[in-house]
């Protein structure tokens, strides 16, 4: 079947839309995370930076953004990866190669991770148990670390540290690992 050119048309639908947040930054940034209407900002002089991105209307029109905080102490060196664990109310950072543990609202240290010195990438998972009858849901955060050639992963319940498994990667291997 063959239809005639002009009753032919196409219809593009764009998944995604730029709509530019923050522009012409007087910084470098390393990093971002979001959580919510929240963006942090990580930058080359280890400053950490918290807009809150407030919606338009209009899909098209530029959002408004608001300055809400600023710390210029958060690290002395580039802050290379940020993550947001909001049910936990803690920013994980890697910074000089280290992750670290910093509390979202004051941005101030927790702990770092010492373990984890040479480390290049992390990545987080947190799992949420409701046990039937419990008022307060369990927290299980996941943390998988790449330190020079192997990778950590770190089990916490509540930010107490359970338990660091290690696997060595040597000569290319595939490693499969359940946890």
């Amino acid at each position: 079947l063959f239809l005639p050119v002009s009753i032919c048309f196409f219809v593009m639908h764009d998944a995604f839309d730029y709509v530019p947040v923050v522009e012409k930054l007087p910084i470098q940034i390393e990093s971002i995370a979001t959580y919510g209407s929240t963006l942090l900002v990580g930058t080359r002089k280890g400053h950490l930076i918290l807009y809150e991105v407030l919606d338009s209307e209009d899909f098209h029109s530029k959002s408004k953004v608001a300055l809400k905080k600023t710390n210029k102490n958060f690290s002395t060196k580039p802050i290379v990866q940020l993550s947001v664990v909001e049910e936990l109310n803690v920013i994980l950072s890697l910074s000089d190669n280290i992750v670290s543990v910093h509390d979202l609202d004051t941005f101030g240290l927790r702990f770092r991770l010492h373990k984890t010195q040479g480390a290049i990438v992390f990545k987080a998972d947190l799992k949420i148990h409701r046990p039937l009858g419990a008022p307060v849901p369990k927290y299980r955060l996941r943390l998988a670390v790449s330190v020079r050639r192997r990778i950590e992963v770190w089990k916490f319940g509540n930010l107490e540290n359970l338990e660091i498994l290690r696997f060595s990667c040597l000569n290319g291997e595939t490693i499969r690992f359940r946890i």
